[in-house]
């Protein structure tokens, strides 16, 4: 899905099913698997919300491709604002194959398995947590004929009955998986689209160098998703991947995936001298996020060297009463100090804010724009500054769900969660100020920052300009830019052939 008023939304290959399905054949079962957004990502069409369309194949596309013959059918639904077309697609999978065993898994459905069970009631089971092994075994089991209760790691109804059986068992010896497996994905139409999670800078793969993040912000689904264990692979392995897919897909760029990728420092800085060893003509990035405590001047010229050109730091509020209240353990003055060595390195970095936590006060927010300011002051190219949401799965869900502060679970809560326009309409979740104030605040960060920004260094205000004359991408903001200027143009090729909507 893909919401008008957030054009920036990331169509990316689906590594945590290219995982799976390694994993399943490497258990020597029969796999097919279908890329929906992938076969046809540039594709859109309207969806039951006003504000969002979908891209990629419809769910009666979707159904279609699947093998009349199938016995077991696994559906991917990592984020919960996908529920309400996930939801609709369980039941049409259902009408086809009634006697299939259709099964969820993702984030979503481990952090809201009894009430994903009840609104799907044609679901027959969730995976909870990380998936590959506990897919093996339960589909060994269904196979076998044994009991669900006797699978741990999942969540199903008996007799109406909520019934769990644990969160799936962490995979400690990472290298032992299988690489994901590519074959049933339309990877071609992700590189001949220019589509990538990060900024587009060449023919872009997925990867994942970790697994897990040790750290527990309040407002994050990943403990409750992956437990607090961060298990890093061996750097050889990790280069080796990439080594293949060079020379299979003519790789450019890799975006790593991995939730918190830097956590060591001895990781990274082996990590980059084998691969400045390699003298590789590629790049790669941090469009997920990391922390900023193994990022100083040894590493980060080692990162720039080895190839590494965007990094995204996640400080998440200039305010130190919030950062205790989420959990952020980070010094400010400890990452503006990292981000203006990463920027000296010529690293492209953006930092990630979010306004409207609970118990922010209009104090904090000033507190906030004091983190903007210094922000633009060390050279940091972009930031993101979001409303909060409160996210399933995260402990600040819980708090605010039983304090009755979250609303229905219903389709538009859900969809709130992606639509920019329906996140201006809920919140904030403090009673310190109003919603319109807000929204202005959030406008007023930006404007701080991006005036700031451009009257100290307003050369960078040029290049963005060039950069978008020649449909090139440094930076997120040119990259969000850019995505502009070709979504408007699918939209007048769309109005003006209706077949592409059909």
């Amino acid at each position: 899905m893909r919401d008008k008023a957030a054009l920036t939304e990331r169509i990316c290959p689906p590594l945590g099913l290219a995982y799976l399905a390694a994993s399943l054949r490497d258990a020597d079962h029969t796999v097919q698997l279908i890329d929906g957004a992938g076969e046809d990502p540039m594709r859109m069409y309207p969806s039951p919300h006003p504000q969002i369309v979908c891209h990629g194949l419809t769910l009666e596309e979707i159904v279609s491709r699947i093998d009349t013959d199938a016995s077991i059918i696994g559906i991917s639904s990592m984020f919960s604002c996908e529920w309400p077309m996930v939801k609709i697609l369980i039941g049409k999978i259902r009408e086809k194959f009634n006697d299939a065993v259709i099964v969820l898994g993702g984030e979503h459905g481990t952090a809201l398995p009894e009430f994903s069970l009840r609104e799907a009631p044609e679901l027959n089971c969730i995976v909870l947590g990380e998936g590959e092994v506990t897919a093996v075994n339960l589909v060994q089991a269904i196979e076998k004929g044994k009991s669900l209760s006797d699978i741990g790691g999942i969540a199903f109804l008996d007799g109406g009955r909520f019934m769990q059986t644990g969160l799936s068992e962490r995979m400690v010896e990472v290298d032992k998986f299988p690489r994901p497996d590519w074959d049933q994905i339309p990877l071609n139409n992700y590189f001949e689209n220019d589509l990538s999670f990060g900024v587009y800078l060449g023919r872009t793969m997925p990867i994942m160098a970790s697994r897990g993040c040790p750290y527990q912000c309040t407002f994050c689904s990943s403990p409750f998703m992956w437990t607090t264990r961060w298990v890093a692979r061996d750097p050889e392995e990790v280069l080796a991947e990439m080594e293949t897919y060079i020379e299979k897909y003519q790789i450019e760029n890799f975006d790593f995936f991995d939730l918190t990728a830097i956590v060591r420092k001895d990781w990274i800085i082996d990590f980059c001298t084998l691969l400045i060893k390699k003298n590789w003509d590629i790049t790669w990035q941090l469009p997920s996020g990391t922390r900023s405590e193994a990022l100083d001047e040894e590493a980060l010229p080692l990162l720039y060297k080895s190839g590494c050109r965007s990094i995204i730091y996640a400080p998440e509020s200039g305010s130190l009463k919030m950062l205790k209240k989420i959990k952020k353990k980070i010094k400010p003055e400890k990452l503006i100090e990292s981000i203006s060595t990463c920027v000296n390195s010529k690293i492209s970095t953006s930092a990630n804010l979010i306004l409207g936590l609970p118990e922010e006060t209009k104090r904090d927010i000033l507190k906030t724009y004091g983190m903007v300011v210094d922000l633009a002051w060390a050279g940091t190219h972009d930031i993101r500054i979001s409303h909060f949401s409160p996210y399933p799965g995260s402990e600040l869900f819980s708090e605010l769900q039983n304090k009755n502060q979250i609303p229905s679970l219903d389709d538009r809560y859900f969809y709130s969660l992606l639509s920019a326009e329906e996140q201006k309409e809920n919140g904030p979740y403090t009673h310190h100020y109003s919603k319109p104030f807000r929204n202005r605040a959030i406008l007023a960060g930006y404007l701080l920052f991006f005036g700031l920004s451009y009257l100290r260094r307003p050369w960078r205000f040029v290049r963005m300009i060039n950069n978008l004359m020649a449909h090139r991408s440094e930076t997120l903001i040119e990259d969000a830019l850019n995505n502009l200027q070709i979504l408007k143009y699918i939209r007048n090729k769309k109005a003006s052939n209706p077949a592409l909507s059909n």
